[in-house]
């Protein structure tokens, strides 16, 4: 039996009042730890918390933090090979057109500075079959190293809580399991030693805009790295300041600064806005590296991977291009023309193929966000809410009827640009929600986030689990985060 089938064993043995109580344990550790999310209107809303856990092998997870790493690695090339050739001018304006003034400025001025990122996320789906598939990465301001920590942190002391463990035992749990917090940190320290900055205890000023929604995962941070002997704090943009050329926040020089705030929200003439493009100057983590986000750039790297003269061009090596074909789904530029299939088999015109293969394919829109511009084919065809957004977007009545078809002249004719993806078939699964009434068993789709770098840090292994009742993960809209537990240390709990 499974560890993950052993603790579902586990929970039907438990009487109701037992249930109950492990349940509100679990929540109320989760959000005192950080886990919940504030609200415009200052309100902290705690983000759901599964129950049910999901193990992994170590190993498993390595090579899924390995492809992340490689993935990221291949983007970092394609960015140079889109940005050292001229004649790509007119790609380059519909990939990144849209950006900000700030974003624009940045990709000029830092886009060689991929080595500086300190953390980044992608996002993957996982089949029925176990592939995991890699949808987006995340490398501006990637989140949740916090929020997971919190997550499987608070589920594994509830459980040996209610298992009569020792808070002993519990630490070593949550220890064995290792912590993306610690990783992160880490990751921050060895990027700030390769610039110049001294090893030992640290000043790290976390910089995030007044009201940032994941406050609690920010006061997480600063809670364990303070615990682990620097001193971090959390300062608004508006109180860094250039004095003498050295950053100065809040009055305090910082050894080093941790960026927790779009470029998009940063006043372009601002002290901090400036410093943004300065990075190694100013030992300042994440670069902005908006273009790494850009679903037309995993579009390139998806393209050149199966290409032996495209990947020779850009240079991509054999790591890189196996873990592309291995973990990024089919994807293109949707733009006229010739292509190869996710078969491999040859199109003659991409767009004329996607109006005919709509149910297998998915369209994006390439530099968005929260999945405003995501739409399945599968949903547009049998779903009213996909209408209803495609509705909207093509500025059309209730009473008018559009599809897939309608959906693809509108990205083709876009200033911005679109792509085109063949469709991933993740399953739901069964999982136990807290929910503020109790427990319910409800069918959600989840995805795995692995954390990785670039440079010489030490390699984050560590990742995350969200759920939703919908395709697009949304952890708020009913959803909630889910315990990632190694698998040896799921089964020396339950033991």
């Amino acid at each position: 039996m499974s560890a993950r089938a052993r603790f579902e064993a586990l929970w039907e043995t438990l009487t109701s009042e037992q249930q109950t109580l492990l349940a509100r344990e679990y929540a109320e550790r989760a959000r005192i730890d950080g886990a919940y999310v504030v609200m415009a209107d200052g309100r902290e809303v705690p983000i759901p918390p599964i129950l049910t856990p999901i193990s992994i092998e170590r190993p498993r997870l390595r090579q899924v933090a390995a492809d992340a790493h490689a993935i990221t690695r291949a983007l970092t090339k394609v960015t140079v090979d889109l940005m050292e050739d001229p004649a790509r001018a007119p790609l380059k304006q519909r990939l990144f057109g849209a950006f900000t003034t700030l974003e624009a400025e940045a990709l000029g001025a830092t886009w060689r500075k991929s080595e500086q990122l300190a953390t980044v996320r992608v996002d993957f789906l996982v089949t029925a079959d176990g592939h995991a598939r890699a949808l987006e990465v995340n490398s501006t301001i990637p989140a949740m190293q916090g929020y997971s920590d919190a997550i499987a942190a608070a589920f594994l002391r509830a459980v040996a809580n209610a298992r009569g463990r020792s808070e002993l035992e519990a630490n070593a749990l949550v220890d064995d399991n290792g912590r993306n917090t610690d990783d992160l940190l880490l990751s921050l320290l060895a990027h700030h030693e390769r610039l110049g900055g001294r090893s030992g205890e640290q000043s790290i000023a976390i910089v995030a805009r007044a009201g940032d929604a994941q406050y609690g995962e920010l006061s997480h941070y600063c809670r364990r790295w303070n615990a682990l002997g620097h001193k971090a704090f959390i300062a608004t943009p508006e109180v860094v300041k250039v004095v003498d050329g050295r950053a100065v926040v809040d009055d305090v020089i910082p050894d080093l600064i941790y960026r927790h705030i779009f470029a998009r929200r940063l006043d372009p003439q601002s002290d901090f806005a400036r410093m943004c493009l300065e990075p190694e100057r100013f030992h300042l983590f994440n670069p902005i590296s908006s273009h790494l986000e850009v679903k037309g750039m995993l579009a390139l790297l998806s393209a050149a991977a199966t290409d032996n003269a495209a990947s020779a061009r850009i240079g991509l090596d054999p790591e890189e291009r196996e873990a592309v074909m291995r973990s990024v789904p089919w994807t293109r530029l949707l733009a006229h023309g010739a292509t190869t299939g996710p078969a491999g088999e040859a199109i003659d015109d991409l767009p004329s193929w996607a109006r005919l293969n709509g149910r297998a394919l998915v369209l994006k829109r390439s530099w968005d966000y929260g999945g405003k511009g995501v739409f399945l084919g599968t949903e547009l065809a049998e779903g009213a809410t996909a209408v209803a957004r495609l509705q909207s977007l093509l500025g059309r009545s209730a009473k008018e009827l559009v599809g897939w078809s309608e959906l693809c002249d509108y990205a083709l004719a876009d200033h911005d640009a679109w792509v085109v993806q063949e469709f991933v078939p993740a399953p739901t699964e069964r999982l136990l929600r807290v929910d503020d009434d109790g427990v319910h068993a409800r069918d959600l789709y989840v995805d795995l986030s692995a954390f990785t770098n670039l440079g010489t840090a030490p390699r984050p292994v560590g990742g995350a689990v969200r759920a939703s009742e919908s395709r697009i993960v949304n952890i708020l809209g009913g959803g909630g985060l889910a315990p990632l537990v190694r698998d040896d240390v799921l089964a020396r709990l339950l033991d």
